[in-house]
């Protein structure tokens, strides 16, 4: 483990030479055990967690809890991959391999070097350049921002129930709807036991779903009472706050409606309210509204 155990003994590798270097001079774990032959990457105390191996092809792993998050080729390149583990071990483990800043952003690895900011996906290919470190095969990526003027204007369409909502909230004792409204709507659900009778909840719209997300936007902009109260059970139950406390229901504040609301509509006009901004090679900047987009 990391976090107050870092003291790993984890060498500095920076080029495949350095790393077949420390696998030749390594003498191999002897004995019976589930470490036999395997070469320490750090203290041979840790082998099991940190280890150094050479494949078929002459490429050396370094490998972090069998998962070989850094290998280094024998053409000179150096591949960084997660193993599908974003977390603050493997970051540790980059650090301490190669000696560049890693870290935990938005579910991804970040790595940091030469005043440039990469993230580990799948995996990145890196290379020292007359001794500088530099990442290969780089393409701009891309950031959504919304259009201010286009994002007001298509909020027009909606200002009669985004009242309608607003108002529907305000009549509510506490802000809070009671889950006997989604029984009265939705029905119970009796599959669940228990003494008491609970509601068989709508299933949340996936913003990225056309059609499930038109299927919303019909009932709000239906202008029949019933189908909007619908719309609006179905909006705070996703959008909303869960009450457990003495009355069960959900609850919304005015900053989550307009959360709610810009999430909804957004999604259904995003060829309009949307512009693409492109990101620099070596910097990243987080799109908020990836979520609505494949």
């Amino acid at each position: 483990m990391y976090g107050q155990q870092r003291n790993t003994g984890i060498v500095l590798l920076r080029t495949y030479e350095e790393a077949l270097s420390h696998l030749e001079n390594t003498k191999p774990i002897r004995g019976k055990g589930s470490n036999a032959g395997k070469i320490a990457l750090g203290y041979r105390h840790r082998t099991a967690e940190f280890y150094i191996e050479m494949n078929a092809d002459k490429s050396i792993d370094c490998m972090c809890y069998r998962t070989p998050v850094v290998s280094f080729k024998p053409d000179g390149n150096i591949v960084v991959q997660s193993g599908g583990w974003a977390s603050i071990t493997t970051c540790m483990f980059i650090e301490e391999v190669l000696g560049i800043s890693s870290k935990v952003r938005d579910c991804s690895i970040v790595v940091s070097f030469n005043g440039g900011e990469f993230k580990v996906d799948n995996e990145l290919c890196l290379k020292r350049v007359d001794g500088r470190l530099t990442a290969l095969n780089q393409k701009p990526t891309y950031v959504h921002r919304v259009n201010r003027k286009q994002a007001n204007i298509v909020r027009k369409e909606y200002a009669e129930f985004n009242s309608y909502l607003k108002g529907f909230l305000k009549l509510r004792e506490g802000g809070i709807i009671l889950d006997t409204e989604y029984i009265n709507l939705f029905g119970a659900d009796n599959k669940r036991g228990g003494h008491t009778v609970k509601a068989e909840m709508p299933v949340d719209v996936a913003l990225r779903d056309e059609a499930q997300v038109q299927k919303l936007i019909d009932l709000m902009q239906s202008k029949d009472p019933q189908k909007m109260y619908e719309a609006s059970l179905r909006i705070i139950k996703q959008f909303g706050h869960r009450s457990y406390w003495q009355n069960m229901g959900f609850s919304m504040q005015p900053a989550s409606i307009k959360r709610a609301m810009d999430n909804l509509i957004f999604a259904k006009h995003k060829d309009v309210i949307f512009d693409k901004e492109e990101v620099p090679v070596g910097t990243i900047k987080k799109d908020s509204w990836s979520h609505l987009f494949n």
